[in-house]
């Protein structure tokens, strides 16, 4: 008779865990249990023949004629528990030394986009030939490209010099990438005797800039929106549940729209309108019939402290747009859940500070020359999560996301 073996049964297994909630932190922990429950039925005939007898019986000889059954019960408890601490380097003379020429590698950057240096290195030259080119002093053009090759802004090979990779995406003044002018702008900068200065006597009387400002600011932005910001966010959104079903998206304070449009680009039939100061709307409205996206993306203007921004949407989007509004966050908040159809998501993309407000270092260091000015815009973290649950949102989920200008906190509020 042939060996017959056959098992059936039932398995439960649960595990959960737990984990410090700040992943950038020194010390982390993760703990947790298991727990497995198994009820498996064997029938072991012909095995327990084969066995028995030493082979598989010839038929006629005694043999187990009935099924042989056996009820087998596991139960499973195991706990878990991991933890691990990062010790920062000590400040030593060599990171003193470090955070001193600092300055210098931005002041290399800056007057390098500034003299349009950058679009004459697309493919080798000498440093006597670009001198030529730009009209500068051969032997400190020379120096200075020495400088930018430490820096790993460009190749130095046999004399000449040309754009490392990142150079040529990012400081070729023109390109659909071009973040030369925002970075020149940002180093509007705080020099050594203006801080001494603001931090001796204090901000000076506030003079807020106009909108006329942030429109000159806008092209840049879309430069920086288009380097893959854009559409990294479009990825994002386009990954929520409720993203198919949503037609219509509010891009508040968007400034040129070319995050609003990838992610309205990023559905079939989502139309959407981008709200910011009627200067900027203007810009964005150019860039809107640059990309060909009139039909599905409309441009308007006004202040969303004040003014009506509209209702019925099923999303909206914010980006860096609360920081300027702390004391009003409430009622702004409430004006987009008042906004948003019911079933409708908010997403906000903004710096969450932590560490008594010390960290993220690229965060507190981008905001400290505004913030000295007598503007200080950031945002602990868990603020715009918490105007969001005071709101009414039916739910609030926050997370991190890496950006270039460093870790930023990523809150999404459903409206039930």
């Amino acid at each position: 008779m042939a060996t017959q073996y056959s098992e059936s049964g039932t398995n439960y297994t649960q595990e959960i865990r737990l984990s410090a909630p700040d992943d950038k932190a020194p010390f982390q922990w993760l703990v947790g249990g298991f727990y497995f429950n198994g009820d498996n039925t064997f029938d072991l005939k012909g095995l327990y023949d084969a066995y028995l007898y030493g082979y598989t019986p010839a038929p006629g000889l005694m043999t187990v004629e009935d099924p042989y059954y056996t009820l087998l019960t596991t139960r499973t408890w195991a706990g878990f528990c991991q933890m691990g601490y990062t010790f920062r380097d000590k400040l030593t003379l060599d990171s003193l030394y470090r955070m001193l020429i600092a300055p210098v590698r931005a002041r290399l950057m800056i007057t390098g986009i500034r003299l349009n240096l950058f679009s004459h290195l697309g493919t080798p030259v000498s440093a006597g030939a670009l001198a030529q080119t730009l009209g500068t002093h051969p032997a400190n053009t020379a120096l200075m490209l020495d400088g930018l090759a430490a820096c790993d802004l460009v190749f130095k090979t046999r004399g000449l010099y040309r754009n490392t990779p990142a150079a040529e995406a990012f400081l070729v003044q023109g390109g659909s990438t071009d973040l030369g002018g925002l970075f020149s702008a940002w180093a509007h900068d705080l020099d050594t005797d203006t801080m001494l200065g603001l931090v001796k006597e204090g901000p000076p009387p506030a003079d807020p800039p106009g909108e006329e400002v942030w429109a000159e600011y806008a092209p840049a932005m879309a430069n920086l929106q288009q380097a893959g910001i854009a559409q990294r966010i479009a990825r994002i959104i386009s990954a929520l549940p409720e993203f198919s079903s949503c037609s219509s998206l509010l891009d508040l304070g968007g400034g040129p729209g070319r995050i609003g449009m990838a992610i309205v680009a990023a559905h079939p039939s989502m139309t959407g309108i981008l709200f910011d100061r009627p200067a900027v709307a203007r810009v964005a409205e150019r860039f809107i019939e640059m990309d060909g996206m009139q039909a599905r993306m409309t441009a308007m203007g006004g202040d969303f402290i004040h003014d009506s921004i509209g209702k019925g949407y099923d999303l909206v989007w914010a980006s860096s747009v609360l920081n300027a509004v702390q004391r009003d966050a409430d009622r702004i908040v409430r004006k987009i859940y008042d906004a948003l159809n019911p079933g409708g998501v908010f997403v906000s993309c903004h710096d969450g500070l932590t560490h008594e407000r010390c960290k993220p270092e690229f965060m507190v260091l981008g905001w400290l020359p505004t913030a000295l000015a007598g503007q200080d815009m950031g945002l602990d973290k868990g603020f715009i999560a918490d105007a969001m649950a005071r709101a009414g949102f039916r739910s609030v989920q926050s997370s991190t996301l890496d950006t270039p200008m460093g870790p930023m906190a990523l809150d999404t509020a459903r409206k039930g």
